[in-house]
């Protein structure tokens, strides 16, 4: 009965971490003999439920407006940390949950918001605008 209980919590914890979007979903501790153990302090990442980046054609220096929405199970969305980066262009605020983004040069343009928890997990995602000329 006890191997089958800590079976059940491995599977449990297991299962909760496979979360459908990208990044490291978290990290739970393991035995010297390579088995897992039930993770006592384990921590979820960070994942994406929506965003937001309007318009997706934009011409260069024209702003569109960008923003995630963010959840964790172990921390509260005021501790996530955020960094936007792009392929060309600038962000106005892109340390923040909710910036704009003005192009630089037409062309297809790739947008990457991490976010980031307090220990340090992080997920990242990737979206697309296209720049063209006015």
């Amino acid at each position: 009965m006890r191997a089958l209980r800590s079976a059940l919590v491995l599977c449990c914890v297991c299962e909760l971490s496979a979360c459908g979007s990208t990044g490291d979903h978290g990290s739970g501790p393991s035995g010297a003999d390579g088995r897992l153990r039930p993770a006592v302090d384990y921590n979820f990442c960070p994942i994406f439920d929506y965003y937001l980046l309007v318009p997706r054609d934009i011409e260069p220096g024209v702003a569109a407006e960008a923003a995630v929405w963010v959840s964790d199970r172990d921390d509260e969305p005021a501790n996530l940390s955020y960094a936007w980066r792009a392929t060309s262009g600038i962000f106005s605020e892109p340390w923040l949950r909710k910036t704009t983004y003005s192009c630089a040069a037409p062309g297809e343009q790739t947008l990457t918001v991490d976010v980031r928890d307090p220990r340090g997990c992080k997920n990242s995602l990737p979206l697309g605008v296209n720049c063209v000329a006015p």
